[in-house]
């Protein structure tokens, strides 16, 4: 068939929008999630066997992994980048579609081929023209994509990991991005790590999300009521004004590095302390 009775662009039919659902980008997220996995397990076999051999923190693998990190980060934010993108200039192409005259006869599609000579007829954009449009708004947009949380978990820790790993109470500053920073549990320049309501050396250190208190597992779930407990109540922080239930926590990962490297360093201070009484 000649290009010359071939009109640029139709809009779609709304037979067809089915078809314009399935369009797609490659979604690569089970392999980044792979990768993710895998990088989480070594950034933890590096931890387990440095802590078991008491040796000094390898940074050269830990700056690699925080790159790969970094890497991976990117990808996903591609990824989701390019979903966004390619599901506006979908939305647009229908609009835009939904206010032209459909083709239901030859004479409609003889109408879109004669457009040049037919000002009565609207032509909608191509798909690829709204996609290239969608391109270049994204291009302009400085609005960052968010991070999956298990790869924000993994930023957190290598961030932190070089600055804890002599000294498991030191203060990260930014470690909790919802927390207001009068409300982070300082106390004299270093991080607690003993709950407020157990008193005790976190065990199953529980994170608020809503204004980033730690306290231990079973000590929150007390103080909540219970495991399936709907009660809200006030942060038992001192001096926090949030109020928080059962469902506002996750676990802590970054406390319970903190706790992790603590243990072992008491235990190296026992075991020098042995060597020092046998001398």
């Amino acid at each position: 068939m000649s290009s010359e009775v071939l009109p640029k662009s139709l809009p779609i039919h709304p037979k067809a929008t089915r078809f314009l659902h399935d369009i797609s980008v490659n979604d690569n997220t089970k392999y980044l999630q792979q990768c993710q996995r895998e990088l989480d397990s070594t950034l933890d076999q590096i931890i387990e066997t440095t802590l078991f051999i008491r040796g000094d923190l390898p940074l050269d693998l830990i700056q690699e992994l925080d790159q790969t990190n970094k890497d991976l980060q990117a990808q996903y934010e591609q990824l989701k980048k390019s979903g966004k993108i390619l599901q506006t200039a979908k939305d647009q192409y229908r609009q835009d579609s939904n206010q032209c005259q459909h083709v239901e006869s030859l004479d409609d599609w003889q109408n879109y081929v004669n457009v040049g000579t037919n000002s009565n007829i609207h032509i909608p954009k191509s798909l690829q023209a709204h996609y290239e449009e969608s391109v270049k708004s994204f291009e302009t947009s400085n609005t960052p994509e968010t991070m999956l949380d298990a790869q924000s978990k993994t930023t957190m820790i290598l961030k932190a990991l070089p600055q804890i790993w002599s000294d498991p109470t030191a203060v990260i500053r930014d470690e909790i991005p919802s927390a207001d920073d009068d409300d982070l549990k300082i106390e004299g320049g270093t991080i607690d790590l003993e709950c407020a309501i157990t008193c005790k050396q976190f065990v199953t250190p529980m994170i608020s999300r809503k204004c980033g208190h730690t306290f231990d597992k079973e000590g929150i779930v007390n103080y909540l009521g219970g495991p399936n407990s709907r009660t809200v109540k006030d942060c038992p922080q001192a001096g926090c004004s949030k109020s928080v239930s059962i469902n506002d926590f996750v676990e802590d990962d970054l406390m319970k590095l903190r706790c992790k490297i603590a243990d072992c360093l008491k235990q190296r201070q026992i075991a020098d302390s042995d060597s020092i009484d046998v001398i």
